[in-house]
């Protein structure tokens, strides 16, 4: 039985749109690999605007989406506001809300294996 990496496609909302800068994005290319890293994840595409921040991401199933956007959007915050000190007035630079989905259907051995685990346990 084999356990898979799940595709997830996230979107974290900015609070900054007034003060982006364009080398942000080359920090955040930086930054959130490192901390995605942490939890297995690995980065396989990113697109930053003033608004918006796009991953592309493969993961574990062993960390809930959930706890991976905040993490993301949390350790993120923290960076940049270490980079740039005209942040230090925002509580985070992301909002609270944010957009997670899965970005491919699983194959049929994928939901065979998940079936059998909720059935008899790992």
């Amino acid at each position: 039985m084999i356990i898979s990496e799940i595709s997830y496609h996230l979107v974290l909302f900015t609070n900054i749109r007034e003060y982006y800068e364009p080398k942000m994005k080359s920090d955040l290319a930086i930054i959130i690999p490192d901390i995605l890293a942490e939890y297995g994840c690995t980065l396989e595409r990113l697109a930053v605007n003033p608004d918006r921040v796009y991953l592309h991401l493969t993961a574990s199933p062993k960390f809930p989406p959930v706890e991976i956007a905040e993490a993301v959007a949390t350790h993120a915050s923290i960076r940049l506001k270490r980079l740039y000190k005209k942040l230090d007035g925002f509580k985070q630079v992301f909002r609270e809300d944010y957009y997670f989905k899965t970005g491919k259907k699983p194959t049929k051995g994928q939901l065979d294996d998940f079936l059998k685990i909720a059935k008899e346990g790992i």
